[in-house]
């Protein structure tokens, strides 16, 4: 997939907790370090919170695909103010 500036992609990244041998103790990943090919520097991404990998310390990833543009947030101008009326002299 080749991408265009400011096109996006994402993929899902999914774990489960599996315990296959009972003699195997259970993992827990840190870290998740996500490189888009081969040889190329990978981006370390926050799990927030530890990554539960049971025995097995596998890991499955969905194939990337294209995401929609983002919404543009519409912007607001504000409202035409009223000309000041001009102030009488107080008596």
């Amino acid at each position: 997939m080749t991408l265009r500036p400011g096109e996006r992609a994402g993929a899902a990244v999914l774990w489960r907790n599996l315990v296959t041998d009972p003699t195997v103790v259970a993992t827990n990943g840190e870290r998740l370090e996500v490189a888009p090919t081969a040889g190329r520097p990978p981006q370390d991404v926050d799990p927030d919170g530890p990554i539960d990998l049971g025995n097995t310390g596998r890991i499955g990833v969905s194939a990337w695909k294209k995401l929609p543009e983002p919404t543009p947030t519409p912007t607001t101008e504000p409202p035409d103010l009223p000309e000041p009326t001009p102030s009488a002299p107080l008596l």
